[in-house]
């Protein structure tokens, strides 16, 4: 059942009503609700932590079989280029083409193993004082190479007064990164990133909205399951890595996006004193 609240709110519950007896006469009634939507997030939660298990135990058992013959691969690769680059022979550029390939594909196989680790091991928070501010300054110096080789505007709005926050900045940078690099990937030719940071309430935001071609609302749902891509060569591990950062953060991460005008992406976090009101700096202790 459908209940609205005066403050024009509702909620979808579950009502369960169970008839109490003395004997053969009803003496009273026992009514409880359940929370529909709070039920469907436990649920949920429950699952991505099974999935979570299962990878760790799936990396465990197949890292070292798959980054040994990389490391092998990669070692022999650049022993034959250094090698054919001093030696005279035909299509020699060809080669050295077919090698540069070769070694970009070990390179991004690399890539894809790390994150899949990273994403499977629980990660050490390294909890400090951050001004998010800051953290997107950084990000965008990071970026600005390729905004100018890919002509596209990069336009920065941080709030004057804004509260800081705990947390692990170098995760806290790979997500801005990773969100930002998906927005260069969303824009075909020229195109516009707009960053800002805000603050509502006990509440720190930061928010990146691009000019790109949007996600389609039929995989809206599953861009944060982990190996889904639209990408030829995305490993479907990034916007997973990412959540499951910005949740042991004690934050939520969430998008809104329309076909052919963007996607917007909003990362909230609590501030430091409301954190440490949830219990959050305790996290440098569990982690390992």
């Amino acid at each position: 059942m459908l209940i609205y609240f005066p403050d024009n709110s509702d909620k979808l519950l579950k009502l369960n009503i169970q008839l109490m007896r003395e004997d053969e006469s009803v003496t009273g009634l026992f009514i409880s609700f359940k929370d529909m939507e709070l039920l469907s997030e436990l649920e949920n939660n429950l699952l991505r932590s099974m999935k979570f298990g299962v990878i760790t135990n799936l990396a465990s058992s197949i890292s070292h079989e798959i980054k040994n013959p990389l490391s092998a691969l990669a070692l022999h690769a650049e022993i034959l280029d250094n090698r054919i680059r001093k030696i005279a022979m035909d299509d020699k550029e060809k080669v050295i083409k077919s090698l540069d390939t070769l070694q970009n594909e070990v390179r991004r196989l690399n890539r894809i193993i790390q994150q899949f680790l990273s994403l499977a091991r629980p990660t050490r928070l390294e909890l400090q004082i951050i001004d998010l501010n800051k953290v997107v300054q950084d990000v965008v110096e990071l970026i600005h190479q390729q905004a100018q080789e890919q002509k596209v505007t990069v336009t920065v709005s941080l709030a004057d007064k804004i509260e800081k926050v705990y947390g692990d900045e170098d995760q806290l940078k790979q997500v801005l990164l990773n969100i930002l690099l998906n927005a260069f990937a969303a824009i075909e030719g020229e195109g516009k990133i707009y960053i800002r940071t805000r603050m509502e309430r006990n509440r720190v935001f930061i928010d990146v909205r691009d000019t790109g071609k949007g996600i389609d609302k039929s995989i809206q749902n599953k861009i944060f399951d982990l190996y889904f891509t639209t990408k030829k060569d995305g490993g479907g591990i990034g916007l997973a890595i990412c959540k499951n950062i910005i949740e042991m953060h004690e934050g939520r991460l969430e998008f809104d996006s329309v076909i052919n005008k963007g996607t917007i992406f909003t990362i909230e976090l609590p501030t430091k004193d409301q954190a440490t009101r949830t219990g959050l700096p305790a996290l440098k202790a569990r982690k390992k």
